[in-house]
């Protein structure tokens, strides 16, 4: 998995849209997995959850959190040491760009 974070659930969920939300707003990188869409994803979640369909279904590194609150939630991620994606300004980018060209050249 690419992110810390992976989210299983269903478009039509309201916590999972809530959850989903929260995530994005704390500019915090995750992934989504439909379990309607994704027979593996639907299959990890009855396997985790002793054979039910309760979603939403967090992981993060490795910590399963099932339905959580917002603030159970933010307690494990602040547990794992897990930050926001940082912002990269235009004049960042465009320093990066010359520090990238100016390589080049050498």
């Amino acid at each position: 998995m690419d992110s810390e974070i992976q989210v299983y659930g269903t478009s039509w969920c309201g916590l999972t849209f809530r959850v989903r939300e929260y995530l994005m707003k704390a500019q915090l990188t995750y992934e989504f997995f439909d379990i309607e869409r994704d027979p593996k994803a639907r299959e990890f979640v009855w396997a985790m959850t002793d054979g039910l369909l309760r979603f939403p279904m967090v992981v993060i590194e490795h910590q399963l959190v099932t339905e959580p609150t917002i603030a159970e939630l933010q307690r494990v991620i602040d547990v794992h040491g897990i930050r926001p994606r940082q912002r990269r300004s235009r004049k960042d980018a465009s320093l990066e760009t010359t520090v990238e060209s100016d390589n080049q050249h050498t």
